[in-house]
């Protein structure tokens, strides 16, 4: 085997006791994903008109149950009213049409303060900013229909987002780049291991992208 096969066998030894971590999100509670948030068994409203609601007691997208659900119609909204302006940080939709859904966060006087496209489905992802004063939240699809199993936002979530998967991996002589997919953290942690069980070290911390460049590897050390 040449000098060259060898070396690389050795980087992608190394890459393959490699883990990504999700920075936590503030404290992380123990419950399921999908409660402890703002809009634990609230009733929506639903329609295409949020000035006139064809409903305002739809539940079966936020009682905690993947069993229920919420129908919706092409182009249509759910959407809730907070009785207090809130802050929130964080969301869940587990959804048929994950591609088709659309979250808007306005305040008080109705200025929309951020508009969300869910990356991932039934993941809890960070929002890109903190969305401050919210009083109303709309999730809206579109062009299709589609169906909401569950719908929640957060200001502190109960899990933290699903962890990512390496994507890709290129070794070198004392490096090694790694890339994984966006599963909608703020940040991410990078840690290392000698053995595949660990215990684990942490080499990276609050990494904003989908990379990170390893330029402390010992040639041989797997």
């Amino acid at each position: 085997m040449g000098k060259k096969s060898l070396m690389l066998m050795l980087m992608l030894s190394i890459v393959s006791i490699l883990i990504i971590q999700m920075l936590s999100m503030d404290s992380i509670h123990a419950a399921s994903k999908y409660t402890g948030g703002l809009l634990d068994n609230k009733p929506l409203s639903s329609g295409t008109n949020f000035t006139s609601p064809t409903s305002t007691s739809v539940v079966g997208a936020t009682d905690g149950n993947v069993n229920s659900k919420a129908d919706m119609a092409a182009s249509s909204m759910l959407w809730y009213t907070f009785d207090q302006p809130q802050e929130i940080n964080s969301l869940i939709v587990n959804a048929t049409i994950i591609n088709n859904v659309k979250v808007e966060f306005y305040d008080d006087k109705d200025n929309l303060v951020l508009s969300y496209t869910p990356i991932a489905n039934d993941g809890v992802e960070s929002l890109p900013v903190s969305a401050k004063n919210i009083k109303n939240v709309i999730l809206k699809t579109s062009p299709s229909g589609n169906t909401i199993y569950e719908w929640n936002v957060f200001t502190t979530p109960a899990a933290a987002p699903s962890v990512p998967t390496i994507t890709r991996t290129y070794g070198g002589d004392k490096v090694v780049n790694l890339y994984w997919n966006n599963k909608g953290a703020r940040s991410y942690n990078v840690k290392r291991s000698t053995s595949e069980g660990g215990p684990y070290s942490v080499i990276a911390e609050g990494i904003k992208g989908l990379t990170f460049t390893d330029k402390n590897v010992v040639n041989g050390t797997t």
